[in-house]
């Protein structure tokens, strides 16, 4: 795999955050705060994205600040998350 991952990284209730890692060795790049309930992670090419089970949302991140590019509404506990190289499932 090339390129950065991004997952969540599940620390204390009040903390949740998305960590940003080089695939090569694991190291983080960057940390940025997340939803309330972080459960699954995808990555497109372009955007990361990132289903949150409490608020039954997936939220499309830029993952080289973090910054919220749209979050959309899903029906109740969206968890792990794929993409197929056209579609996520």
């Amino acid at each position: 795999m090339s390129g950065p991952l991004m997952g969540p990284t599940l620390g204390d209730e009040s903390r949740q955050c998305q960590s940003h890692l080089r695939a090569s060795d694991g190291f983080t790049l960057a940390t940025f705060p997340a939803e309330s309930s972080p459960a699954g992670v995808a990555f497109d090419g372009a955007s990361t994205w990132v289903t949150d089970v409490a608020s039954n949302t997936v939220t499309k991140l830029r993952p080289s600040d973090g910054v919220q590019l749209g979050t959309f509404a899903t029906r109740s506990g969206p968890a792990g998350m794929a993409f197929d190289g056209r579609t996520f499932g």
